[in-house]
């Protein structure tokens, strides 16, 4: 979610790797899932929405610090 924001912000490029790699994770998570007996709808809601708020957060935090000219990698931004 953080590359799509980003891509939408225009901080970052598209690349083809990227996606897939995603996808792949992302069926893999499917499948582990899938049988689980306790599932929580409104636990996947909750978490879901701290996902993208999580997201929002570092995109818009990223585009702040570059507007004032500071440029840092992911891994760096989430220390600073």
């Amino acid at each position: 979610l953080n590359w799509s924001l980003s891509i939408a912000f225009g901080l970052a490029n598209w690349e083809w790797r990227i996606p897939s790699a995603l996808a792949i994770i992302t069926c893999g998570i499917v499948l582990a899932t899938g049988g689980e007996r306790n599932f929580s709808l409104l636990g996947f809601g909750l978490q879901l929405g701290a996902i993208f708020v999580n997201a929002g957060y570092m995109v818009l935090g990223e585009v702040l610090l570059k507007q004032k000219g500071v440029s840092l990698n992911p891994v760096t931004t989430v220390y600073y």
